[in-house]
């Protein structure tokens, strides 16, 4: 069993360390309130982190669409720019075409012109039968035929 003596030093002791507390408590109160503003503060800014990186999550969709949508662009862009060097690799033999075509028109033009004034005279089955070629190789369709044809008779 304890003496009155071990007793009341135990009672000394706590009460030396309740009071240590105090005083400790006492002479930090300031560092206390300061601890405590820090982490409402600290609360705050990790709550509104929070809510910054939840918008930030719900925009990821909208973001990825638009990511694919511009490798899309740019993938067109890459196969006009790839037809655009082939156009210019080529530039020369395009001209000699356009030139060609415009010559094939002309010339074509001038054929017609001689078949139907050549029409207006006694070799109208000759005429009728270069008409037919003109038509098979698509110079002219039937109706287009028909009514050169009868414009030529005015």
């Amino acid at each position: 069993m304890m003496t009155c003596r071990e007793r009341c030093l135990g009672i000394l002791s706590f009460t030396r360390d309740r009071l240590h507390r105090q005083e400790v408590a006492v002479g930090n109160y300031l560092a206390f309130i300061v601890a405590e503003d820090a982490l409402l503060d600290i609360q705050e800014a990790a709550s509104s982190i929070d809510k910054l990186l939840e918008s930030l999550i719900a925009e990821i969709p909208k973001l990825a669409s638009g990511c694919s949508e511009f490798v899309y662009s740019a993938e067109r862009i890459l196969e006009k720019r790839k037809m655009n060097h082939t156009l210019l690799a080529n530039r020369s033999t395009l001209l000699d075409l356009l030139a060609l075509a415009s010559e094939v028109r002309q010339i074509t033009q001038s054929l017609l012109s001689q078949l139907l004034q050549k029409r207006r005279s006694n070799n109208q089955p000759v005429c009728l039968r270069i008409i037919g070629y003109l038509c098979r190789i698509g110079v002219f369709n039937g109706y287009e035929m028909r009514l050169q044809g009868s414009l030529s008779r005015f």
